[in-house]
């Protein structure tokens, strides 16, 4: 089995290229899954002819215990398998009090905006992320308190499973 991943900055065309290299492969006879793990869940829309395939948490919400295999699966162009993973939030591990980079602030701000839930955390070992930027806060950011990355990214796998709202799953990383 061969694993390739791609990731880089939005808008470089790593759908495109991905989508390309698992028809080429698959039309060399190898058996292909294509998993897109981006928040718009749309890297494989250019395999299903502009179909979107929903996102294995979508089916989760929707199906629950009832959630099949064959339902996270479309067949795309090619023969190509088809699964979309899906975001619905992010953990940032900045450094000191959460801080975020230039770099990665347009990208983080363009997850918020599309509905993505993201947590400031701190690669430092002491310390608390609070609020220290108004356009972040205004983004709906959510502060991770004394929560490292790892242990911010379970507690907003949990707070999602309960809600989107950002404001309320702050209140959640203010309680824990």
């Amino acid at each position: 089995m061969i694993k390739i991943a791609v990731y880089g900055k939005g808008g470089i065309g790593k759908s495109t290229t991905v989508s390309n290299v698992a028809v080429a492969l698959a039309e060399k006879g190898l058996k292909v899954m294509q998993i897109g793990c981006d928040p718009k869940a749309d890297s494989t829309i250019l395999l299903r002819h502009g179909k979107k395939v929903p996102t294995v948490l979508e089916l989760y919400n929707e199906k629950r215990q009832e959630l099949k295999l064959t339902d996270m699966v479309q067949i795309g162009y090619g023969g190509v398998v088809c699964v979309e993973a899906g975001a619905q939030g992010l953990v940032y591990a900045g450094s000191g009090m959460g801080s975020i980079h230039a770099g990665a602030e347009q990208a983080l701000m363009r997850a918020a905006a599309h509905g993505i839930a993201v947590v400031r955390s701190t690669r430092v070992s002491e310390g608390r992320v609070l609020a220290a930027n108004p356009k972040w806060d205004e983004a709906g950011f959510i502060c991770g308190g004394n929560l490292n990355p790892q242990k911010a990214r379970i507690l907003l796998q949990l707070a999602l499973t309960c809600t989107k709202d950002t404001k309320k799953i702050q209140e959640i990383f203010d309680e824990y």
